[in-house]
């Protein structure tokens, strides 16, 4: 967000509200994970497959709890060839 804050809900760990403390994966929207900007659920729940510059990364942190985790600049390199973790994904985004 433009005002550079930890989690994309705020300064404060955003815990069970965007699904960091190892209750299993949600349905999207399931939870009360929302940026100030209204944005739901860009951290926690799932890693998601983003293109980075030297090729495809994961970012936010999944479901599975670690320290850090969740963080907007949390990433981690994306195996080549890997698919299939629970904990992976994708974000489909469209005006409406």
């Amino acid at each position: 967000g433009p005002t550079g804050r930890l989690w994309a809900t705020g300064d404060g760990h955003p815990g069970p509200a965007c699904n960091l403390d190892g209750a299993g994966p949600w349905s999207a929207g399931a939870g009360a994970c929302v940026s100030p900007e209204g944005v739901r659920d860009l951290s926690g729940d799932l890693w998601e497959w983003v293109e980075g510059p030297a090729g495809p990364v994961l970012r936010g942190g999944g479901w599975l709890p670690s320290a850090g985790l969740g963080r907007c600049a949390a990433r981690a390199t994306a195996p080549a060839g890997a698919r299939g973790l629970a904990e992976w994904g994708v974000r489909c985004c469209a005006d409406l």
